[in-house]
């Protein structure tokens, strides 16, 4: 098990993957929290690449146990483990006990609803289960709203407000259905704009954008933002080195790509593989004999 831990945290996600098969769900589960449980955000990104592999339930459980339950000091932890209950749901839209644990999530910080909403889901749960202690509770203490009108989240905004909204509420299905109406640009600019606050919902947005179609430039926006915003956080440096290497694994022959990869490779660094390292340095020297990184890391490693 501690093979897998010392993986996860070097950012070598793939690896630990093809380790995980030899464990049950539990101990899966324990690896990860252990990683968690010292606040390292590449417990996190870990259950992302799982997820990306095999997009279930209990995985995204396993998300908002690390984000919610450990590290919820972070800005946007909570809408962000309500994007991971929102998958849940929307897979299992009848679930009872899924509708009702919505509720928890007014509890977070980081405002995930407005009072109204969080009533009209209070009255959905009590249609379902009239004896919810949680939800007759939201309705006594939004009481003096019960005459308002619900005002949908996002409406009267343009298009550009509407996806940057839904991305910091964790309302990620709704950005997707926003984002056909503005451009790349306008999108990489919310990205940036949501992730220079701090907030940690614009890497798991990214991670969903992956989901639907892995590319290297998500890949390399994810490394920014853990580059220019989160380098503070435990793990930061792992989760660097996993989505640039895993740049370099789609666009092998993209030399500025892989000059990228070099460039954090460091004699200390344990991320990377010696002899893949090696290989790396021969194709790159191989596209450009002149390559600064190539000729760097060649001389660190002989």
């Amino acid at each position: 098990m501690r093979k897998n831990n010392n993986l996860i945290k070097l950012g070598r996600f793939a690896e630990a993957f093809n380790f995980l098969n030899q464990f049950s769900e539990d101990e899966i589960y324990e690896i990860i929290s252990s990683v968690g449980e010292e606040h390292n955000i590449a417990s996190y990104s870990f259950i992302c690449f799982l997820i990306s592999k095999n997009d279930i339930n209990l995985l995204n459980g396993y998300a908002i146990s690390i984000i919610y339950g450990i590290m919820a000091y972070l800005k946007g932890a909570g809408p962000l483990s309500y994007s991971h209950h929102l998958r849940r749901l929307e897979r299992d839209p009848e679930n009872i006990d899924l509708i009702e644990y919505q509720i928890m999530f007014h509890e977070c910080d980081d405002d995930t609803f407005r009072d109204p909403e969080i009533r009209t889901i209070a009255e959905n749960v009590l249609l379902l289960r009239p004896e919810s202690e949680a939800a007759q509770a939201i309705l006594r203490w939004t009481s003096p709203l019960s005459e308002e009108p619900f005002t949908p989240l996002g409406e009267g905004l343009n298009p550009y407000e509407r996806v940057k909204i839904f991305i910091e509420k964790g309302r990620f299905t709704w950005a997707f259905n926003e984002i056909p109406k503005i451009s790349h640009d306008e999108l990489l600019t919310i990205l940036r704009t949501i992730s220079s606050n701090k907030d940690i919902t614009t890497y798991g947005f990214v991670w969903a954008m992956i989901y639907k179609k892995e590319t290297s430039e998500l890949h390399l926006v994810a490394a920014k933002i853990f580059m220019a915003d989160f380098c503070h956080l435990n793990g930061a440096a792992a989760i660097v080195f996993f989505h640039t290497h895993r740049a370099a694994e789609l666009e092998p022959d993209n030399l500025k790509i892989q000059e990228q990869l070099l460039s954090l490779y460091e004699p200390d660094n344990e991320s990377f593989d010696l002899e893949e390292t090696k290989t790396l340095v021969e194709r790159v020297l191989k596209m450009n004999p002149d390559s600064e990184q190539g000729l760097r890391v060649l001389n660190l490693i002989g």
